[in-house]
């Protein structure tokens, strides 16, 4: 991604009146979208100025993208992608697997963001189920492991083979020992058997 002038950034409360001119100039309930201000990203200009912002509403493993805005529209093709980048950091980082949206745009389905059938409608935490059936879905567990979750999940199986070949070691050391200690009982009664039987014959003669 090239370089950009937009910084994206967790709302603040700095950011809240810039916010609340942007959720009514783009017809969003600013009073309900303010006790949510914490799920908000924003996008600045160098100026430190609200160009843009999009909501991340984090539900155990799910999260779901709504009420993006912009000022100016003609900007949205340049941030959303920027602001699909952060949103997958901060998902990853918050444990979210599920990403879900209803939002319009075509940009989403095009970063693989998938139209969902009714039944798979049915993974849909049911705190966000509506009478408008038209969402978009986008897993990123496992379909999108991460280099370095990868790579814990490999450490994790090696290490876990060591231990169990390591058990395994063990258990043939500790029946070589029994087997050698059965061979040379075995062998001592042999012995025994044979003394008795030359000295039986030493008697009897």
């Amino acid at each position: 991604m090239g370089e950009t002038p937009y910084k994206i950034l967790r709302a603040t409360i700095e950011h809240l009146p810039q916010l609340k001119v942007l959720w009514v100039a783009n017809e969003f309930p600013a009073w309900d979208l303010e006790k949510k201000l914490t799920e908000f990203l924003v996008v600045e200009s160098p100026e430190g100025l609200v160009q843009g912002a999009i909501g991340l509403e984090i539900f155990n493993n799910h999260a779901r993208i709504h009420s993006e805005a912009f000022f100016d529209q003609t900007l949205a093709e340049e941030i959303r992608p920027i602001l699909w980048e952060r949103i997958l950091t901060f998902a990853r980082a918050s444990g979210v697997t599920q990403l879900w949206t209803q939002e319009q745009s075509p940009f989403w389905e095009k970063v693989g963001m998938r139209r969902v059938s009714p039944k798979e409608l049915q993974a849909l935490p049911s705190r966000w189920r509506c009478t408008y059936p038209r969402w978009l879905h986008y897993k990123i567990v496992p379909e999108a492991l991460l280099p370095e979750e990868l790579e814990k999940q490999i450490t994790t199986l090696i290490e876990r083979e060591r231990s169990q070949l390591q058990k395994a070691v063990k258990l043939a050391n500790i029946a070589k020992t029994i087997t050698l200690i059965l061979v040379t009982i075995f062998f001592a009664a042999c012995l025994l058997l044979l003394l008795r039987f030359m000295v039986n014959s030493v008697s009897s003669r």
